[in-house]
């Protein structure tokens, strides 16, 4: 029992001291590629995700999506967790 109770214990402290953070993006659908089933999204900054799944989506729709920096300063490894629809619309 006691062996359990440390492994937890360590696993939370690895959970709570990870440098991985969370944060929400809002994006816009600029290409569905239903052969492939990708949909492509673009950020306000120009940047652009795909993630698959094409199913209602449609080129304007909104994408309000959960994402991972992967504990780096760099956007280009950020990992998409979650996805959903959102009706507002970006304006550029």
């Amino acid at each position: 029992m006691k062996v359990l109770c440390v492994i937890l214990l360590v696993l939370l402290l690895l959970i709570l001291t990870s440098p991985v953070r969370f944060y929400a993006l809002t994006t816009q659908v600029v290409e569905i590629d239903r052969d492939a089933d990708i949909v492509t999204v673009e950020d306000a900054n120009g940047n652009l995700w795909e993630f698959e799944g094409v199913e209602d989506w449609e080129v304007g729709d909104c994408a309000s999506m959960i994402m991972s920096d992967n504990g780096t300063d760099t956007i280009f490894d950020d990992e998409i967790l979650d996805i959903r629809y959102s009706n507002w619309t970006l304006t550029h």
